[in-house]
């Protein structure tokens, strides 16, 4: 005996494969990748500026993660902070199209819209005081084994003083501009006190000690990041030179010559300078 179907059968049959297939798709989006770091400081100060050093990887080591669209990327923040217009990223992964895979890496850059904020606030929505800031990728990226993506967000605050959290969210926008949100963070406290701007900052974030028996100098980065240490004796003869990426540094001073030095540890916001007495 034949079952008939009915209209409205029909309609609900229709219905449930429409919802089956839209949770697939966003299972498929939403499983590609998710923040794995997000290095936001747990404190600042106003009308200064702090770097968060953000890395995506795939959830699922096994899953296919392709990445064929544009980038998007959203941050929630209090209204009266801002962040720079522009974003360096990278990303790293591999084409299966070659034999043996090879591994594929390029920068990009992304570019705010009022548009994709828009999207951010339609799609996630933000709490009275706070804003989305929302960017898209400057190019469609093409990579079928997805390995990760990084990049620095500077976050400049503006004179509130409190408590504050702060949320990231990452997706893709494809030919129908969907899915704004693959994977979205916790939300990340930040309390801001009073200070003079980013040079207040960086005093107290940056210390410098010498060991006078060692003559081992140690930089101490706090929640700085990405800086360049140069030494520099009282003539302006520049004598030692590195980089440092965040935490501490330790340098060996024993092949220079007793006397005053002067300490530049400059980042991308400001310059902290500190003297030291390297004795006999």
């Amino acid at each position: 005996m034949k079952t008939k179907i009915t209209l409205r059968k029909r309609r609900t049959l229709i219905s449930l494969l429409a919802t089956v297939g839209l949770l697939v798709t966003l299972i498929f989006i939403a499983g590609c990748y998710e923040f794995t770091t997000v290095g936001q400081p747990v404190a600042g100060y106003t009308n200064s500026s702090f770097q968060v050093p953000i890395v995506l990887k795939p959830n699922d080591p096994n899953f296919n993660n392709e990445l064929h669209d544009y980038g998007l990327f959203g941050v929630l923040l209090p209204i009266g902070w801002t962040i720079d217009d522009n974003i360096a990223f990278n990303v790293k992964g591999t084409y299966v199209t070659f034999d043996p895979l090879k591994p594929f890496s390029t920068d990009g850059i992304l570019i705010h819209s009022d548009v994709y904020s828009k999207m951010y606030e339609d799609s996630v929505g933000s709490p009275a005081g706070y804003y989305w800031w929302g960017g898209k990728s400057n190019a469609k990226y093409y990579v079928d084994n997805l390995d990760s993506i990084s990049l620095t967000v500077t976050i400049h605050t503006d004179n509130q003083v409190g408590n504050f959290e702060l949320q990231y969210a990452i997706g893709t926008l494809d030919y129908w501009e969907r899915y704004p949100v693959a994977d979205i963070s916790n939300k990340i406290p930040i309390s801001i006190s009073l200070g003079t701007g980013i040079s207040a900052y960086l005093e107290k974030q940056i210390s410098v000690n010498l060991n006078s028996s060692s003559k081992i100098l140690t930089v101490d980065m706090g929640d700085v990041k990405n800086a360049n240490i140069q030494i520099f004796d009282l003539t302006g003869r520049l004598t030692k030179e590195t980089k440092s990426a965040s935490g501490v540094k330790t340098l060996n001073l024993n092949d220079l010559r007793p006397g005053s030095y002067i300490i530049s540890v400059k980042t991308s916001n400001g310059k902290v300078t500190k003297k030291i007495v390297l004795e006999r």
